[in-house]
């Protein structure tokens, strides 16, 4: 990068710094030469086509589906989907007042309608951090009135997945009743990623990897920010998280906070309504979830978490 450059080479004007930035400045030249060469080899289109044979061959009667039938033929499944919506370069041409069509979202939507009629296709956006409303905003805060005007509708949200405590009845065969309070039998509960993570944890010491989960937890609460914040630097959102899991916080359906803690702060969406515009959601019994909020607790003084609250609770 230029600011590795700037640190490493061109730190003085003599002439071995001269030297070494055009040893720099060949070797990217040759790199990006290579990189186009391989671009260009690749034939992205015969890839293409034999994964296209595979499949026929793989699915033979595939070729017998008539095309007038309203049947699925083709999915595009985008995970990480929030870097779809980031805005790529703006150059002199676009201009920042188009910087809607530097997003890769933009430009998906756009090659999908050159699909054929006959050819029924299905895309599917999926992220841990993202919004609903990113990729299926309401109709009020939608910018095209097409969906509405062409009597169009949109697909309902998915947003239940009945996976709680699935990884926890596997392993409660046969188990005793003080089993119970182990640390490696609690964190289990909730959802499946927990003991997800337990039983793929290899060679190392189980008490010491529980203590690394809890850490991944206490990170997620406060929405992957970094644990060496000071207490006062807690943000209003964290803080509400912190709280709502260790005290059952009933949040308004219809607030922004909601869709905020679903988004990033490990909450649960139970229910979306179909204008988009209810969120009904909570937390579910995750003992490991508590411990890590317990944790903040002892950090973070009692005030600073309550003023959040109240600021909360008046607005």
């Amino acid at each position: 990068s230029t600011d590795w450059y700037n640190q490493q080479i061109a730190r003085e004007n003599d002439g071995a710094s001269q030297e070494n930035a055009r040893e720099f400045w060949d070797d990217i030249r040759l790199r990006m030469e290579t990189l186009k060469r391989d671009l260009v080899e690749s034939n992205a289109s015969a890839s293409l086509r034999q994964s296209y044979e595979r499949a026929l061959r793989t699915y033979p009667n595939i070729r017998n589906i008539p095309l007038s039938k309203n049947i699925l033929r083709i999915c595009f499944v985008f995970d990480e989907a929030r870097y779809l919506l980031k805005v790529g370069p703006i150059t002199e041409t676009s201009g920042s007042e188009k910087a809607d069509e530097n997003k890769a979202f933009y430009n998906m939507r756009r090659a999908l309608v050159h699909f054929d009629d006959k050819v029924n296709v299905f895309t599917l956006v999926m992220d841990t951090v993202s919004r609903l409303s990113n990729f299926q905003p309401t109709q009020t805060a939608d910018p095209s009135a097409r969906v509405e005007s062409e009597g169009k509708g949109l697909f309902e949200p998915l947003y239940l997945c009945v996976t709680t405590d699935v990884m926890a009845t596997r392993i409660n065969t046969n188990r005793k009743l003080e089993d119970a309070v182990r640390p490696s039998i609690l964190y289990r509960y909730g959802r499946p990623m927990w003991g997800a993570q337990i039983d793929n944890r290899g060679q190392e010491d189980i008490e010491t990897y529980l203590q690394r989960l809890v850490l991944l937890a206490s990170n997620k609460i406060i929405g992957g920010k970094n644990l060496n914040f000071t207490t006062e630097e807690i943000d209003h959102t964290s803080a509400l998280a912190i709280l709502a899991i260790r005290l059952c916080l009933h949040v308004t359906p219809l607030a922004q906070l909601s869709a905020e803690l679903v988004a990033s702060h490990m909450r649960v969406c139970t229910f979306i309504s179909p204008d988009r515009m209810m969120l009904i959601s909570s937390y579910p019994v995750e003992p490991i979830l508590a411990e890590a909020a317990a944790r903040h607790m002892q950090m973070i003084p009692m005030r600073v978490l309550l003023r959040h609250l109240l600021k909360a609770i008046r607005s």
